[in-house]
């Protein structure tokens, strides 16, 4: 089998390469991996859903559900925040969406680590 490409059919094989490449370029400067920090949120995110949504909930349920957002925020919290959104989503799981106030302890760490990520 013989495949014989004129200039035009070449020209827009050339073009089709060429933004194909472009867009994988573009794809590749947008991709964004995940920081631990958020891997951690998105599972406390999810259970904190589960936890205060509408489905019916044993009072079993909510406890064990409670011990485990504790846990996540205790893991969060104990690595370092690789960027500010990492740091904002620690203050919203510490703080469930603001419902609550920070603890003593958590305050200090919280502006210690916002000083540190603004390098003052």
């Amino acid at each position: 089998m013989t495949i014989t490409l004129n200039r035009r059919a070449l020209d827009a094989s050339l073009c089709a390469v060429s933004v194909a490449l472009i867009a994988t370029e573009v794809g590749a400067c947008n991709l964004k991996l995940e920081t631990p920090v958020m891997a951690l949120f998105r599972q406390w995110r999810a259970l904190s859903d589960r936890l205060n949504g509408d489905a019916p909930i044993t009072e079993k349920e909510m406890e064990a559900g409670c011990r485990e957002l504790g846990r996540l925020e205790d893991e969060m919290c104990a690595l370092p925040s690789e960027n500010a959104e990492d740091h904002m989503v620690k203050l919203i799981a510490l703080t469930s969406w603001g419902n609550f106030t920070l603890r003593k302890d958590d305050k200090r760490a919280f502006w210690v680590e916002a000083r540190a990520l603004m390098r003052i």
